[in-house]
């Protein structure tokens, strides 16, 4: 079994609001994304776990799991994302304790939202990263060659969406097609390397933030007052929210 290191790359949501969500995890090397649909939840999990600064006013699920797997002296070495079987991807948590290891069945969700409170590598067999793995187009392409990667990965999203469709209704969304496909766009639409970004890329970024959060594309909030107001959406553990106040706090007057 060959296995494949992978980083959580992003996690894109649709601004339809129907609650898909898909997470990328990216192969460093060679930058081949792995997309993964997820539940609402998981994805806020995940992001409040990679947002290291963002403390629940109570524990989620996850930061319960993790603080009991520390009371009883169990770790996560690592994660590993073992099966992909109709659109499904199937994941390995292998924990340790006393030296002896151990391997739990797990969603991938679940799996990707522990390794980030563990700070544990996530695996993949190489295997199904060459099957359910898409390409994603640099910078350095010509349109010819983004155009037609860009219809090979519609054609893979299509693959896993007919798979989904055969799959338990738990696993899929009304609109996740559309979800999806707006995913992509936006992303063969940007930069590929969000530290080279513009400041162009920015004030886009910035704009559809704002737009999100408040209706408009402008505000006059202070800094102070948008900090209260992500203060007020983690005690009321609205994680999306504050998550997205955060960057906006990043946008707005960090890079300035």
């Amino acid at each position: 079994m060959s296995l494949i290191e992978l980083k959580v790359d992003r996690i894109q949501y649709s601004e339809t609001q129907t609650g898909a969500y898909v997470l990328f995890l990216s192969e460093p090397v060679t930058g081949k994304k792995l997309p993964i649909v997820i539940g609402g939840m998981e994805a806020h999990s995940i992001t409040i776990g990679l947002e290291k600064d963002i403390i629940p006013q109570r524990p989620l699920t996850h930061d319960l799991m993790k603080a009991m797997m520390h009371l009883y002296g169990i770790n996560l070495k690592k994660v590993i994302i073992n099966k992909f079987d109709q659109g499904i991807f199937y994941a390995l948590l292998i924990t340790e304790k006393d030296g002896i290891e151990k391997a739990i069945d797990s969603r991938t969700s679940d799996a990707v939202a522990l390794a980030v409170r563990f700070d544990a590598p996530v695996f993949c067999e190489s295997e199904i990263l060459e099957e359910a793995g898409i390409s994603l187009p640099g910078s350095f392409m010509g349109e010819q060659e983004k155009e037609k990667m860009k219809q090979d990965v519609d054609d893979e999203i299509e693959k896993l969406l007919e798979e989904l469709d055969e799959s338990e209704p738990e696993n899929k969304s009304d609109s996740i097609e559309e979800d999806i496909q707006q995913i992509l766009d936006e992303i063969f639409d940007s930069s590929t390397d969000d530290k080279k970004q513009s400041p162009e890329k920015d004030l886009n970024e910035l704009e559809k933030l704002t737009l999100n959060l408040f209706g408009k594309k402008k505000v006059n909030y202070s800094k102070k007052e948008i900090e209260s107001m992500m203060q007020t959406a983690i005690e009321e553990e609205q994680y999306e929210r504050a998550g997205m106040l955060k960057r906006f706090i990043e946008l707005t007057y960090e890079k300035k």
